[in-house]
C-alpha cells in the first residue's frame, strides 16, 4: 500500500498597491512507492514579486524543485532531480510603442545509481556492476522585443532571443525577427518579415545550421 504525507502553504501580500509578493511551499513524503522508479520525496517552493504601474511593469520569480527516490531497508537514495529557476522580465505598453526585456536561467541536476545485473556466460559466471548516471545543464534565454506604430494602421517591429545551455549539453540559438505589417480598413492584414536563426553544438557540431527566412504574410483581424 502506498501512503503519501505532504504539506503545503502559501503567502499572498500586497505590500503597496502597485506591489505584490506571492510564496508557495509543498512537501510531501511516500511510503512504499508503487514502483521502484516512484519518487520517495518531494519539495517545491516557489516566489514571485511583482510591480505594476500605468504604463510599466517589473517581475521576478524564483523556483525550487527536489525529487528523491530512497530506499526504505538501506535508506540509499537511487536518483536525486534538483531544480533552481529564476524569471526576470520587464516592459513597457503605450498606445504608439509596446516593449519588453525578460532574462530567465535554469540549473537542472540529475543523478542516478542503477545496478546492472548480467547472466552467466561462456566468459564467466553472473554477476553485476554500478552504473552511474549524471546530468547537469545550466540554460539561459534572453529576450527582447519592439513594436512601433507611426500610424493606425502601420506598425513595425522585432524581437530577438538567445537561448544558451551549459554541462552536458552545450548548445546555442539566437533568433532575430523585424517585420513591417499594414492593417487594411476592412480588417485584412500583411506582413513582411525577415527571420535569421543560428543554431549551434559546441561538441560536435553536427546539427549546426543558420538560417536566412523571408516571409510574406495575410491575416485577418476582428
Amino acid at each position: 500500500v502506498t501512503k503519501r504525507v505532504g504539506f503545503f502553504g502559501n503567502l499572498k501580500w500586497n505590500l503597496f498597491k502597485s506591489f505584490h509578493l506571492t510564496a508557495d511551499y509543498q512537501l510531501g513524503t511516500y511510503k512504499n512507492p508503487f514502483t521502484l522508479m516512484s519518487p520517495s520525496d518531494y519539495q517545491r517552493f516557489r516566489t514571485t514579486l511583482k510591480y505594476q504601474a500605468k504604463n510599466f511593469y517589473a517581475m521576478g520569480s524564483y523556483l525550487r524543485s527536489v525529487t528523491k527516490n530512497e530506499d526504505d531497508d538501506t535508506n540509499v537514495t537511487l536518483f536525486e532531480a534538483t531544480s533552481n529557476q529564476v524569471n526576470l522580465r520587464t516592459g513597457i505598453h503605450f498606445k504608439k510603442i509596446k516593449g519588453g526585456l525578460g532574462y530567465s536561467l535554469i540549473d537542472v541536476k540529475r543523478e542516478a545509481d542503477r545496478t546492472i545485473y548480467y547472466p552467466p556466460s561462456w566468459s564467466g559466471a553472473s554477476g553485476s556492476f554500478l552504473w552511474e548516471i549524471l546530468y547537469e545543464g545550466k540554460s539561459s534565454l534572453f529576450d527582447a522585443s519592439l513594436y512601433f506604430e507611426p500610424m493606425n494602421a502601420l506598425g513595425v517591429g522585432g524581437y530577438f532571443n538567445y537561448y544558451r545551455n551549459k554541462g552536458s549539453w552545450e548548445l546555442s540559438r539566437a533568433s532575430l525577427k523585424a517585420f513591417l505589417r499594414y492593417t487594411y480598413c476592412s480588417g485584412l492584414t500583411g506582413e513582411l518579415a525577415y527571420r535569421l536563426v543560428d543554431f549551434k553544438e559546441k561538441r560536435y557540431g553536427y546539427n549546426d545550421y543558420k538560417a536566412n527566412i523571408f516571409e510574406i504574410s495575410f491575416g485577418y483581424k476582428w
